[in-house]
């Protein structure tokens, strides 16, 4: 089954968090251990504390797995015990820093994670005893350094990450949501238990366009119609390209009456805005209001079995599959 790429971010981050807390974890134990066994029970109970911390939001992460926040907890309550380590250890808790730093970029929002970075490093730089100034300096130039290359791949990261998913949702020639995306948009339309409406739109007589002047002209007609299809709708509908010069509108929240009324407007915008010399260039729409039962193949079925009956009835109209009768099949045509 394929998975997105926001649900693959997602892992990657549930997985970093888990591995980032249990690596913590074990870390203070160890060092916690030692501590003690030399006889620094302050020390080591303060790295007691900060372990017990750290299970608690380790078991939020196994609760809440797609939870952005519980990234951000974890984040805070290290850069807050790593900082007050440093006060109470010296030179010794600037160990903590930067896999601190590092791992923050991995597992929350980068401004958080630029902002928790920034005030560690200050504070073990200004408050933090060093043995030397050159250590001091080395530290502070060291810090600055990992947190600008954590900060620059973050965010070269997140512009690939938009990119990929751009690639992977958007159709190239009309710049609407592809098959892929169209999927996932009506897989989360149907567990909603609000109102939706799909509706299919098929250009009328568009192989005629194309013998006449070309591809390169019929593919100018698509693009222009999903532009004036998109202006129509707003943020009220979600276009998606079926394939060939059919598309796909998706209206959540809305009642058929509604989606009606929005449709009929985008076929009067395409018909005012879709130019092409003398020939009138329309489409038609047929809609379907989700049902009780509806997946996604019985969704898309019914739509495109409406947008035949708006081609049997004259095209260049919108036509509700509940509303219209049965109509001979010899009527059928979708050229």
């Amino acid at each position: 089954m394929f998975q997105t790429l926001p649900a693959i971010d997602a892992r990657f981050r549930y997985r970093m968090r888990l591995w980032f807390c249990r690596a913590f974890i074990v870390q203070l134990l160890v060092i916690g251990a030692l501590r003690l066994h030399l006889g620094h029970d302050e020390i080591a109970l303060f790295d007691a504390a900060w372990a017990v911390c750290l299970f608690v939001v380790l078991g939020a992460i196994h609760l809440l797995p797609d939870n952005p926040r519980v990234g951000d907890a974890l984040v805070l309550l290290n850069a807050a015990f790593a900082s007050a380590s440093m006060h109470l250890v010296g030179v010794i808790g600037v160990g903590w820093v930067f896999p601190t730093v590092i791992a923050s970029f991995a597992i929350s929002r980068t401004s958080l994670a630029l902002g928790l970075s920034t005030i560690m490093l200050v504070n073990a730089f200004l408050f933090t005893r060093f043995d030397s100034v050159d250590i001091q300096v080395a530290f502070g130039l060291s810090g600055v350094l990992i947190t600008v290359l954590a900060y620059v791949a973050a965010i070269h990261v997140q512009r690939l990450r938009g990119l990929l998913e751009r690639l992977a949702t958007r159709d190239p020639l009309t710049d609407s949501g592809n098959r892929r995306a169209m999927d996932e948009a009506l897989r989360a339309a149907l567990r909603s238990r609000q109102p939706s409406v799909l509706a299919v739109l098929d250009l009328d007589h568009f192989k005629k366009i194309n013998d006449a002047y070309g591809h390169a002209v019929g593919d100018r007609v698509l693009r222009e119609t999903a532009a004036a299809a998109r202006l129509a709708l707003g943020d009220a509908g979600e276009l998606y390209r079926l394939g060939g010069e059919e598309f796909v509108i998706l209206l959540r929240d809305t009642e058929r009456d509604a989606a009606h009324a929005r449709l009929l407007a985008l076929t009067a915008a395409v018909r005012r805005d879709v130019r092409l010399r003398e020939v009138q260039v329309t489409c038609s729409v047929g809609l379907a209001g989700k049902q009780a039962g509806d997946d996604q193949a019985a969704w898309l079925a019914r739509a495109d079995k409406a947008v035949y009956r708006a081609k049997a009835l004259g095209r260049d109209r919108v036509v509700d599959i509940d509303d219209t009768p049965e109509l001979d099949a010899a009527s059928f045509c979708m050229e």
